[in-house]
């Protein structure tokens, strides 16, 4: 798996006009990756059970992050005989899931 997400990481960005978008995708999962454990350090630390729920939360997030970055490296793929008009539904697909996967859909209107 993680050959399969260094070779995303190190594709060529130019493809497809991809770049600018994959980039600020990868952008996010890095923050992402610096909050969560930022914060996970802090609670830790402190022991404070409201710092460790949002670190909780921004884990949440940085999985978000991950899925819109394999979406946009998908969608950013050309045409083939299985696809005929490319891949670009992914990154619908992937906003689709997003609330659900966080619990957003579910949590957060109580």
């Amino acid at each position: 798996m993680g050959g399969m997400f260094a070779k995303m990481v190190t594709a060529d960005f130019s493809q497809h006009g991809t770049h600018e978008k994959r980039w600020a995708a990868l952008s996010s999962v890095i923050a992402a990756v610096g909050l969560t454990g930022f914060k996970i350090i802090v609670g830790l630390t402190t022991g404070s059970l409201g710092i460790l729920a949002e670190a909780a939360h921004s884990g949440l997030d940085l999985m978000a992050a991950v899925m819109t970055f394999l979406a946009v490296g998908i969608s950013g793929k050309p045409a083939d005989r299985n696809h005929l008009y490319g891949h670009g539904k992914a990154e619908n697909l992937s906003a689709l899931l997003k609330p659900c996967s966080s619990g957003n859909l579910f949590l957060d209107p109580l």
